[in-house]
């Protein structure tokens, strides 16, 4: 059994003033499969955010929104540890194709 933290940054072109452009946070999410593809499935069936992080301009609106993948853990007996780079951008290429795909399916 594989426990993975994907960590994603959320971002919109609305910024919380008029003076800030483009609004970013940082969001955890943990998945558990068989392999890390296993949970890289699973995490690109979860589409959805929750939009009330975003700010909204003057006229309510939210902006273009994004959910990107920028780091990955893996749980080791009760610690949460970082893989290779090279491992970790194995896997986000992995969920960034895999995402991909799955749009474009619909």
């Amino acid at each position: 059994m594989v426990e993975l933290k994907l960590i994603f940054m959320l971002s919109s072109d609305v910024g919380p003033s008029e003076t800030e452009l483009e609004f970013r946070k940082e969001i955890e999410e943990v998945y558990t499969g068989d392999t890390w593809q296993d949970c890289c499935d699973s995490a690109t069936d979860n589409w959805d955010y929750d939009l009330s992080l975003f700010p909204k301009d003057d006229n309510g609106s939210f902006g273009a929104t994004r959910k990107d993948l920028i780091n990955v853990k893996q749980k080791v007996d009760l610690n949460w540890e970082d893989f290779s780079e090279d491992q970790a951008d194995k896997i986000i290429e992995y969920y960034d194709d895999l995402w991909g795909q799955k749009m474009m399916a619909g």
